[in-house]
């Protein structure tokens, strides 16, 4: 089951009315065997979410805007402005060609691919409100970073691990991995063109062999 392709589906369907979307059942067959489902895309479809699963507990990540927005264009917005993933995503359409348009779709629907500090702000603000409506108060934790493990331990009902609270999304690990994403890319455009060539030249290359030999 290709899920990019499934959730770009249903941001178009929801959000742009292009397709059907999704009722409770087709949420609970997506998910099957899933624990837990977070961030984007899925952040786009809290009420679809909470009416498939009323029972969810829903962690809410917050941090100054400042340092979201900073952060945000040291990573993923510069990544997803990357030109060569314009060609990319024709070139090897079973990877990028799915993920690289959703990330551009996201954040359209998020921000108009304005990223101005006073539109983002206005953005960022509307996301929390909304999910704070959304999801009832006695389900919901607003966890702040660097709160550590208590707060989500405690709200989730499970004994605090003896271990160091992990830190491991920086802004280092989120390039060294859209890098290997990017090469994945440049790869398998590189295989897929191997496929459409060589069948084409194999023949004009047996044709000139007859004409010459035979």
């Amino acid at each position: 089951m290709d899920h990019t392709k499934l959730w770009g589906q249903q941001l178009r369907a929801k959000y742009y009315g292009q397709g059907q979307k999704w009722q409770p059942a087709d949420t609970w067959k997506i998910l099957d065997g899933f624990d837990a489902v977070l961030d984007t895309p899925c952040c786009f479809f809290i009420e679809e979410l909470m009416e498939a699963f009323p029972d969810a507990l829903v962690i809410l990540n917050t941090r100054p805007f400042e340092t979201w927005h900073r952060s945000m264009k040291e990573t993923i917005w510069k990544v997803q402005d990357w030109p060569t993933y314009r060609l990319l995503q024709y070139t090897d359409p079973r990877v990028i060609g799915t993920h690289w348009p959703n990330k551009r779709l996201e954040w359209q629907i998020f921000c108009g691919h304005d990223y101005s500090e006073d539109n983002c702000r206005r953005a960022f603000d509307l996301h929390y409100e909304h999910i704070k409506k959304v999801v009832p108060a006695e389900k919901l934790l607003v966890y702040d970073l660097g709160s550590g493990w208590a707060p989500l331990c405690n709200f989730l009902g499970k004994e605090i691990p003896t271990q160091e609270y992990p830190i491991v999304n920086d802004k280092g690990t989120f390039m060294k991995y859209a890098k290997i994403l990017w090469w994945h890319g440049v790869k398998a455009s590189g295989w897929n063109a191997v496929k459409i060539v060589v069948p084409l030249v194999i023949p004009i290359l047996a044709g000139r062999y007859y004409a010459r030999y035979l």
